[in-house]
C-alpha cells in the first residue's frame, strides 16, 4: 500500500475502483489525524482547566517547534500521496500523469482568477466554483475508463 500512495512516481497506473478505494482511505486517515490533534488540544485544556488560550500556550511551549515539523511531514505527505494516485489514475486513462496534472491545476488557478475579477472579491462565489471545478475533475478521474486516450488501436 505504501508503494501505491508514494511508489511509481512516473510509471505507475491505478484503475478506477482502487482509485476510489485509495481516496477514500487516504482522506479517513488524513481525518483521523485531526481529530487526534484536536483530541490532545482538548486533554490539554482539560489539565490547565479549562482555559484553551493557556492549552495552547502549554502545548506550544512544550511541542513547539518539533510538532510543527510533524505537522508538516504529515500534510505535505498527504498532499503528495493525493497527487499520486490522481497521477496514477490520469496516466491509466492514457495521458500524462503529472503533466496534465499541472495543467489541471493551472486551468483551476485561471478559472479562479477569472471568477474573482467578474465577481469582484467575493470569495465565496470564487470558492464555490472552483469546488465545483475539482468536484467535475474527481468525477472525471472516476468514471472515465482506462485507456480512453490511449492513442494505440487494437
Amino acid at each position: 500500500m505504501f508503494n501505491t500512495y508514494f511508489g511509481s512516481v512516473t510509471s505507475g497506473r491505478l484503475l478506477r475502483l482502487p482509485f476510489v478505494g485509495y481516496i477514500i482511505l487516504l482522506n479517513v486517515v488524513f481525518i483521523a489525524l485531526m481529530l487526534g490533534g484536536a483530541a490532545s488540544l482538548g486533554v490539554a485544556e482539560n489539565m490547565v482547566g479549562g482555559d484553551l488560550t493557556q492549552a495552547q500556550q502549554m502545548l506550544s511551549e512544550k511541542f513547539g517547534i518539533p510538532a510543527m515539523i510533524i505537522i508538516a511531514i504529515i500534510i505535505f505527505g498527504v498532499l503528495f500521496a493525493t497527487l499520486n494516485l490522481k497521477a496514477k489514475r490520469i496516466r491509466d486513462m492514457g495521458l500524462p500523469g503529472w503533466k496534465t496534472l499541472l495543467a489541471a491545476w493551472a486551468a483551476l488557478i485561471v478559472i479562479a482568477i477569472i471568477v474573482s475579477m467578474v465577481f469582484g472579491a467575493n470569495t465565496e462565489t470564487t470558492e464555490q466554483i472552483t469546488s465545483i471545478v475539482s468536484s467535475i475533475a474527481i468525477l472525471a478521474l472516476i468514471f472515465i475508463p482506462s485507456n480512453t486516450f490511449n492513442k494505440t488501436t487494437i
